[in-house]
């Protein structure tokens, strides 16, 4: 009988889980690194170990992704910044697939922003490049075993990055609430660069409309200029970068 639990990780999110069977056999180990010498390296050491076994390798996120859904590994090691498919959008798509690989990302980078990005799309956890291959080995045992693969000392700092994160998103819910349709249209405009001239033409307004619409925005956004306005709209995606 396959009981369940509530999992509660570090984005605060409650799931319910099934619990899953005894593991047989040695725990499957795919690696997935755009540096050759480093994944084979890291073939080597792992297929060293009676409870491990490496049942494949591949150099792009691509690849990886087709070779983790045809194996169906207990453990992926996947290269965060990788060129093409990245290591996140590995994640993704695994866990868009449905499939249940637990998912260690491997990175150089220890940024707060990077490790709590892949944890929110189901990674397990990360190790560092830099660390030892014995702690390699652990972080895969420890993985297999459902358990998170994030050292101590990084937690309080994913936890804030979280925090922070869910209270920019509150921000953004609360401002785009007080801005009008024609207020953030207007914005969008602001971004590219267009005087108020420009504006009043687009959309066949005043030029007294125009700087009011703008008096509002910056009045309810509690910043001091058109500037400041359109850079805060950009950091809480009320608005995005245009491209032309």
């Amino acid at each position: 009988m396959t009981n369940a639990y509530n999992h509660y990780d570090l984005t605060g999110e409650v799931e319910t889980i099934e619990e899953k069977p005894p593991r047989e056999g040695p725990i499957k180990v795919l690696v997935v690194d755009d540096q050759p010498v480093f994944t084979e390296m890291l073939r080597v050491v792992l297929d060293m170990q009676e409870d491990i076994k490496v049942v494949g390798m591949a150099f792009t996120g691509d690849e990886g992704l087709k070779l983790a859904i045809e194996t169906q590994p207990d453990v992926l090691l996947v290269d965060y910044h990788m060129p093409g498919m990245s290591g996140l959008e590995v994640i993704q798509q695994l866990r868009e697939a449905g499939e249940e690989t637990t998912v260690v990302v491997l990175t150089a980078d220890t940024g707060e922003a990077v490790m709590a990005e892949a944890i929110a799309a189901g990674a397990a956890g990360y190790i560092t490049k830099q660390q030892a291959l014995s702690e390699v080995v652990q972080a895969v045992r420890t993985a297999s075993e459902g358990e998170p693969v994030v050292p101590p000392f990084m937690i309080p700092r994913i936890l804030s990055h979280f925090h922070h994160q869910q209270q920019r998103e509150q921000q953004a819910e609360m401002l785009k609430a007080r801005l009008s349709a024609r207020e953030i249209e207007i914005l969008e405009q602001l971004a590219r660069g267009k005087s108020n001239d420009a504006i009043s033409e687009i959309f066949v307004l005043s030029p007294n409309t125009v700087r009011t619409h703008i008096q509002n925005v910056i009045k309810k956004m509690g910043v001091h200029s058109k500037l400041e306005a359109t850079t805060l709209a950009l950091q809480l995606g009320i608005i995005t970068m245009p491209r032309d």
